[in-house]
């Protein structure tokens, strides 16, 4: 960063004045704008976290909401950066735990249409229409 000073008029017990005041009446002239460099040290890179993606498909097709490893999973961009956005290495933004850049969809997906007629259980299924023991 950057110091500036500036001089200001001030007279003896009122405090600072308008400058006019100074400029009739000083022995000196004012003094220049002063600047100095301070705190170089950069500021630390920190996670950009871009949207997540939408998933890969509409529907899930099983059962439960549990995540199936193979599963489809959605996506988001992950990036370092300083404090003017431009991107760093990774490494710059060690020490801050890396956000997640995927996660699983299947928690969020309603059962796919076609499934959801096929998790009947069978011992839902009144005898009379048991194909099976053929009884009607």
């Amino acid at each position: 960063g950057k110091q500036h000073r500036e001089s200001v008029c001030h007279h003896r017990g009122e405090g600072i004045v308008a400058n006019a005041l100074c400029e009739q009446n000083a022995h000196n002239k004012r003094h220049d704008r002063l600047t100095r460099v301070c705190n170089e040290d950069p500021c630390p890179a920190n996670w950009w976290v871009g949207p997540w993606q939408l998933c890969s498909v509409t529907c899930r097709k099983v059962a439960g909401g549990g995540a199936d490893p193979a599963g489809p999973v959605r996506k988001r961009s992950i990036l370092c950066v300083d404090q003017a956005m431009n991107a760093q290495p990774d490494d710059r933004c060690e020490g801050q735990p890396r956000p997640p850049d995927h996660e699983p969809c299947a928690g969020r997906l309603p059962l796919c249409k076609g499934l959801l007629d096929a998790h009947i259980l069978v011992e839902d299924i009144p005898p009379e229409y048991d194909d099976e023991n053929n009884v009607i």
